[in-house]
């Protein structure tokens, strides 16, 4: 029987790294000037790993979340097949809840705001 990992490997890292980015922190002028345009996949294929997560950023602002998710699944199966996928589709499934909690969470608190303009 083979050895199953524990650990994910540099490239899982960085792609969770970047999920993490993509959900969690606001897109700065900084990561506007670092990013590399990602307009398809051949585009995406040619970034390196170090400068994912502002072109990951980036590519959140012009196509959307779920573009840049689409893209950044097609990396994660390419560099490890469906090797420990669950990984990926859970912590988006995780990050995804978070947003939902949030929201609802500032429509419990702060009803005035969720409901102004609609009378």
């Amino acid at each position: 029987m083979s050895e199953e990992r524990t650990e994910p490997t540099p490239v899982e890292r960085r792609i969770y790294q970047t999920l993490l980015h993509l959900y969690q922190e606001p897109v700065t002028d900084e990561d506007l000037d670092a990013a590399t345009r990602i307009n398809g996949p051949d585009d995406f294929d040619a970034i390196e790993y170090e400068n994912m997560i502002p072109s990951v950023k980036a590519m959140n602002l012009d196509h959307g979340r779920y573009m840049a998710l689409k893209f950044l699944w097609w990396r994660f199966k390419e560099e490890n097949g469906y090797y420990n996928s669950w990984h990926f589709q859970f912590l988006v499934e995780s990050l995804e809840h978070n947003i939902l909690e949030n929201v609802g969470i500032s429509v419990c608190v702060y009803p005035e705001v969720s409901t102004a303009g609609t009378a």
